[in-house]
């Protein structure tokens, strides 16, 4: 099965940098993923002003990264508890976010599960664009090409749903980009020293497709690295494909 654009291969020098983002004073936002990868993305968007909520399953390890990022920008995310290996704990954890906040960003790594988590959430996503300065939200899914078949495909699928949450979301204010952000091996915990310089080269990719008005034309697109506009394989742009899709994820989670 072949993958995204092997192009990505080749990383062009990149042409923003974390001086270039916004005040993100009352933008909220999620981020999911692993500690070490997603801390490289929360430095950014702290050092700006953003609230930012870390959803995770390990509580234990999203406490030290949060005790180790305050120390690096004197700001405090928050914990978000998510078990995506329990669809009733996903939908605890959308009340509770829901009760405290509307949002303006998430940046995820999409399956199913997480689909779902988007989904429940959305209403407060798109009440989220109120606080945005250019009237939309956005949501980030990283779409890493793989070598196992099986994970290239599920990355695959993340790119088709991404392009279908544009299709469906678009006119109400919500911007979808999957996402490549890049062959990396993170660790906040080990590399603190270098964090900025790790953010500069790693988290760019994410942050720019995330939080650049500009990026509201190629709504439904593939965002590679280094912040540059890439291509998929056809079949992401197929709309009976992507239809297919979309109504098998509504039909999994409309009774749970």
């Amino acid at each position: 099965m072949p993958s995204c654009n092997t192009s990505q291969g080749y990383w062009a020098t990149p042409t923003f940098s974390t001086n270039d983002i916004p005040d993100l004073t009352w933008r909220v936002m999620i981020v999911t993923g692993s500690c070490s990868a997603i801390s490289l993305v929360v430095v950014a968007l702290l050092q700006h002003n953003a609230k930012v909520y870390m959803a995770s399953r390990s509580e234990k390890k999203v406490e030290v990264a949060i005790k180790n990022l305050k120390e690096l920008t004197g700001k405090e995310a928050l914990l978000l508890q998510l078990n995506l290996c329990n669809v009733a704990a996903i939908k605890r954890s959308t009340q509770e976010f829901r009760r405290s906040a509307a949002f303006s960003l998430v940046l995820l790594s999409v399956g199913l599960r997480h689909w779902y988590f988007t989904a429940l959430l959305m209403q407060a996503l798109l009440s989220g664009k109120e606080s945005s300065s250019d009237g939309h939200t956005r949501g980030i899914t990283t779409s890493k090409t793989g070598t196992q078949k099986l994970y290239s495909q599920s990355k695959f699928l993340n790119v088709v749903v991404s392009h279908q949450v544009a299709k469906h979301y678009g006119d109400q204010g919500v911007i979808a980009l999957s996402c490549n952000p890049g062959y990396l091996k993170t660790d906040l915990q080990r590399h603190i020293a270098g964090l900025e310089c790790k953010v500069v080269v790693s988290a760019l990719t994410q942050l720019w497709g995330g939080l650049l008005p500009e990026l509201a034309q190629h709504n439904g697109e593939f965002v590679i690295p280094w912040v540059r506009m890439g291509k998929c394989r056809p079949e992401t742009y197929d709309d009976v494909i992507g239809e297919q899709l979309w109504c098998y994820l509504q039909e999994q989670v409309k009774n749970t």
